[in-house]
C-alpha cells in the first residue's frame, strides 16, 4: 500500500513538471526573440503591456514603475536634484552609477520604449523625462520648487493619441497655444558635458487649459507636427 501511494505521488509530481516545462516552452515559442528565452519573456510582456495603452488603458502602470523607482533612490540618500534618466547606452557619462533611475546600482528600473506600431515615424519611441512643467491644482500651486518630474513620448500617431486622451475624458487632442518645445524636449540626463539642472519656483504649465490639469493624455504640438503623450512620475 506504502508503495502504491508512493508511485502515485511521484506519477503526480512527473505529471506537474511535465505541463509546467509545456508551459513555459509556449510562453517563450510565441515571442519573436528566438534563442534568447529571457529576451523572448521580456519582451512578450512588453508587447502585452503597450497592447493595453492601444485600447484606451491608462499610462499609470509606467508610472508607477518610474516613481517607485525614484523613491527607492531618494530613500537610500540620492537627492531628487541629482536623479538622473541616462539610458543604458549612457551610463558611462553618469557622475556616480547610483544616480541613474535606469541604473541597477541606482534605481533599477526598465526602460520601456513605445513600441513602433505606436509610431508615426515607424521608429521606437524613447521617453523623455524632465521637470519643466507644473500640473495645475496638483499639491499647492503656490510654493516655490513645485514643478513635477513626467515623462513625455513624442510623435505617436493620431489614433493612439485618441485612445489615450479619450480614457482620460480629454475631448479630441488639445493642440498646444504656443511653442513649449524647447522644454518637453530636454532630458534629465547627464551626457558628460551637460548635466541637467531641475528648475526651481515657478514653472508653466502645458499651454492649453484641457491639459495643463491633467496628469495623463496626449496633446499636439503648436506647429502640429507630432503628437505627444506624457504622464507624471513625481509630484514636488
Amino acid at each position: 500500500m506504502i508503495i502504491k501511494k508512493f508511485i502515485i505521488v511521484v506519477g503526480i509530481f512527473i505529471l506537474i513538471l511535465f505541463f509546467s516545462f509545456a508551459t513555459y516552452k509556449l510562453t517563450v515559442g510565441r515571442s519573436p526573440a528566438q534563442g534568447d528565452n529571457l529576451a523572448g519573456v521580456k519582451e512578450h510582456a512588453q508587447q502585452e503591456k503597450e497592447s493595453r495603452l492601444t485600447t484606451g488603458s491608462p499610462l499609470g502602470g509606467y508610472a508607477n514603475h518610474i516613481t517607485s523607482a525614484i523613491i527607492r533612490m531618494v530613500l537610500g540618500g540620492t537627492p531628487l536634484e541629482k536623479v538622473r534618466f541616462n539610458r543604458p547606452e549612457e551610463f558611462s557619462t553618469l557622475d556616480d552609477s547610483k544616480l541613474g533611475v535606469f541604473h541597477p546600482d541606482g534605481g533599477g528600473a526598465i526602460v520601456f520604449d513605445r513600441p513602433v506600431g505606436m509610431m508615426a515615424s515607424g521608429e521606437i519611441g524613447r521617453w523623455i523625462h524632465n521637470g519643466e512643467f507644473e500640473i495645475e491644482g496638483l499639491d499647492r500651486d503656490d510654493i516655490a520648487g513645485n514643478s513635477e518630474i513626467i515623462a513625455f513620448n513624442i510623435g505617436v500617431k493620431k489614433e493612439a493619441c485618441e485612445l489615450l486622451n479619450k480614457y482620460h475624458k480629454i475631448n479630441n487632442i488639445p493642440r498646444l497655444r504656443s511653442d513649449q518645445s524647447s522644454l518637453y524636449t530636454k532630458r534629465m540626463i547627464d551626457d558628460g558635458v551637460n548635466d541637467y539642472v531641475l528648475p526651481t519656483g515657478r514653472q508653466p504649465t502645458l499651454n492649453h487649459p484641457i491639459v495643463a490639469a491633467k496628469t495623463s493624455g496626449c496633446f499636439q504640438s503648436f506647429d502640429g507636427q507630432h503628437y505627444i503623450i506624457f504622464t507624471g512620475v513625481l509630484e514636488r
